[in-house]
């Protein structure tokens, strides 16, 4: 369910980059934001990090949220985050769609959400063909 209205410590949260509990990676074109991808490191699973993806609508299926993703992914292995954690609202097909087509499990949590763990190394071994 969206927020209508972002508090003192929600913002404190989702703005707080630390570089190794707390991070974020940003795609620009023309100097506009098109795209931001952030992850905060769980605290009960040290070595898992709750991802979010954000792509603005007009630049969606051009390749940024791979781009976006492969960036955090390299900075996350090198704070010794090894798994992504998304959580999704079980009537989003299209992410849906997309991530069980990666072959990756999706888990119900009961309260309408999905649950999805991708592998930090799977997307830097994706990317690596493209980076040579």
């Amino acid at each position: 369910m969206p927020m209508k209205k972002l508090d003192g410590p929600m913002l404190d949260y989702l703005t707080a980059i630390d570089g190794s509990r707390h991070l974020a990676v940003a795609a620009s074109a023309d100097d506009e934001p098109v795209g931001l991808a952030r992850c905060v490191r769980l605290e009960d699973e040290p070595d898992t990090a709750e991802i979010a993806v954000t792509v603005l609508d007009d630049w969606q299926r051009r390749g940024v949220a791979p781009v976006l993703m492969t960036e955090l992914a390299r900075w996350a292995y090198a704070v010794a985050i090894r798994k992504f954690r998304a959580l999704f609202g079980d009537d989003n097909r299209a992410i849906a769609k997309l991530i069980g087509a990666a072959g990756i499990p999706l888990v119900p949590d009961g309260n309408g959400m999905l649950r999805a763990d991708i592998e930090v190394g799977a997307i830097l071994k994706l990317a690596a063909p493209a980076s040579a």
